[in-house]
């Protein structure tokens, strides 16, 4: 990911954010998502996924991070499965409950 300039850009930018707000996720998409809290940001790929429909991704993925602590590689890893998960079905409600 290092030398991908999507993910370059994005951890520039995670830090120039959370210098100015303390911490700060950049998420890229089909590329994954960058932390920082003004130190050595963190960057995850996305989850594989058979994409079906992208609606609720995002949400998804917010949920899946502040759920599992909202900072490091632990909450952008959540975000990113629970984001996985929700765009491997169609619309924004799941059709069974996410355990």
């Amino acid at each position: 990911q290092a030398g991908d300039p999507d993910m370059a850009a994005a951890a520039e930018a995670a830090g120039a954010l959370a210098a100015r707000v303390g911490a700060a996720v950049v998420k890229c998409g089909a590329a994954g998502a960058v932390w920082s809290d003004g130190g050595d940001p963190i960057a995850v790929p996305a989850a594989r996924a058979e994409v079906v429909d992208t609606t609720g991704a995002g949400d998804a993925f917010a949920a899946g991070f502040v759920a599992a602590g909202g900072a490091g590689i632990a909450a952008l890893q959540s975000a990113a499965a629970l984001a996985a998960r929700a765009v491997g079905q169609l619309g924004a409600r799941p059709l069974t409950p996410f355990t």
